[in-house]
């Protein structure tokens, strides 16, 4: 009888920019590393697979950066929007980091990402968007479809790690 009651998996969608900016990374390796322990969590990490790897390893080279980028843009082009909805429809809930922002990359997928969250799948999001400080100059901080579409909204990614592990780990 005790298996009938076997605790759901957690799937957790890591939205927000993608870009050689290694920020983008870390702030996912971090909530990663947070739920390593607890097997009812399985993070979903668009930036787990080689391409964005050899996009964030390029960063550091001495590389024309342009060009890897057209090359790069090119060989997307067609797959990153069906694979990250496809990965999203996996989930029961999304993080999406619209604290980390680059004035030269609109965040264009992670609001296509967003409205998949809110208006298809109707899954909950947690809304990073840093301080008021950084709010204040944040566009995506301070429009309000986007803070509508958020169910919570926290400081940082510790307070997002909380927030997951105070509502969605318990049942």
């Amino acid at each position: 009888m005790e298996e009938y009651f076997t605790k759901k998996r957690t799937f957790i969608y890591l939205g927000g920019n993608i870009s050689p900016d290694d920020r983008t990374y870390l702030w996912r390796e971090e909530f990663t590393e947070a739920f390593k322990d607890e097997q009812r969590v399985v993070i979903v990490d668009p930036c787990k697979n080689k391409f964005n790897q050899a996009v964030r390893n390029k960063a550091d080279d001495n590389v024309d950066h342009l060009a890897f980028m057209k090359q790069a843009y090119g060989l997307s082009q067609n797959i990153l929007k069906p694979k990250d909805f496809t990965m999203i429809k996996m989930c029961s809930l999304a993080v999406m980091n619209y604290e980390i922002r680059s004035t030269k990359k609109p965040m264009i997928g992670t609001i296509f990402e967003t409205a998949w969250c809110e208006s298809i799948f109707r899954i909950p999001i947690i809304g990073i968007m840093g301080t008021q400080e950084n709010r204040d100059n944040n566009p995506y901080a301070n429009h309000p479809w986007i803070a509508s579409a958020c169910s919570s909204i926290v400081l940082d990614v510790d307070q997002a790690i909380e927030t997951v592990k105070t509502f969605f780990l318990e049942y």
